[in-house]
């Protein structure tokens, strides 16, 4: 569920998730000040998931999430997902990642992205994402002050335009070779794609034809089959 715990609806770490791209950034609005649970109120209704995590080794934790981050990761409730368990069955490759992450962000304080895969309850759909890890000053509600990961998952497009293109694409390539006549039509009955057979039995040219056109064809056609 974490930006290192969960990158799967069973909290797994997937291989491909490694982190990348740092900016040194101690100088952060999340710095300028120390931050608490009531400071965060504002960010409880916003569409995009956040989350607060601490990747202290043998103590990674969550402190805080939005309602958009307990329904991304499948969660019934904000509590359910802060009581979920980092440490008790961590994979070593994801114990290393918490440490590198605890160092980056929570003793040098940079900020760092990397690639997660959102499996939200709603859907059936995986979402990817880039998770924008920004250090935070948090107080505790026992008044503890420590330095924590401030989580945002941001939904990537460009994954999915690419494969909705290379459908549209390869949609299109077959719809202009097939032999069987297709038309798309607005609501004025103006042609606004035709492939080709459709095109040389309607003798369409590209910009015209309407529904009328079609309609006369047929027409001609009909008779021509009652002569016969």
């Amino acid at each position: 569920m974490g930006p290192t715990a969960l990158s799967s609806s069973s909290g797994g770490e997937e291989a491909g998730d490694t982190p990348h791209n740092n900016d040194r950034n101690s100088s952060h609005v999340w710095m300028e000040r120390t931050w608490s649970w009531h400071d965060m109120s504002a960010l409880d209704h916003i569409a995009l998931p956040m989350w607060l995590v601490s990747f202290e080794h043998n103590n990674v934790r969550f402190l805080w999430c939005n309602n958009a981050c307990a329904s991304a990761w499948c969660k019934d409730s904000k509590e359910a997902f802060l009581a979920v368990d980092l440490n008790s069955s961590s994979a070593p490759a994801v114990i290393e990642q918490h440490a590198f992450l605890f160092k980056k962000i929570q003793v040098d304080y940079e900020t760092w992205k990397l690639p997660k895969t959102i499996y939200p309850k709603e859907s059936d759909v995986p979402i990817q994402t880039i998770c924008e890890l920004l250090p935070m000053r948090w107080r505790e509600a026992n008044g503890n002050e420590l330095v924590v990961a401030c989580v945002t998952a941001h939904k990537t497009e460009k994954a999915a335009e690419k494969e909705e293109n290379e459908v549209m694409l390869r949609s299109h390539h077959m719809m202009t070779h097939c032999r069987t006549l297709m038309v798309l039509l607005d609501t004025k009955g103006k042609v606004l794609y035709c492939n080709g057979s459709a095109a040389a039995f309607y003798l369409f040219k590209q910009g015209e034809g309407t529904i009328g056109d079609i309609a006369a064809c047929s027409d001609w056609e009909e008779s021509n089959i009652e002569e016969g």
